[in-house]
């Protein structure tokens, strides 16, 4: 399974406990990087949700990341990642 990444997905250690076996740089267009999701799991509070990265789809856009290809899928993280684009 090849599971693309962007901020802090691209290189956090994640990767090692699902047997990923290549990395590369990848470009997803039509999509932009942008701090559209609120957090309250790793940063801020219900009361002051800190900003994180998601994708926005735009026309002309594009973002950059890496895609890893694993062995075993992590669905378990993906799952309350976000939605799969």
């Amino acid at each position: 399974m090849w599971i693309f990444g962007y901020g802090s997905l691209m290189g956090d250690g994640w990767e090692e406990a699902f047997g990923c076996l290549r990395r590369t740089i990848a470009v997803l267009d039509g999509y932009r990087r942008t701090f559209n999701k609120a957090s309250t799991k790793n940063w801020g509070s219900k009361e002051a949700p800190c900003p994180t990265l998601g994708l926005e789809e735009i026309e002309g856009g594009v973002c950059k990341g890496g895609t890893e290809a694993c062995t075993s899928a992590p669905l378990a993280i993906l799952s309350t990642a976000g939605p799969a684009v």
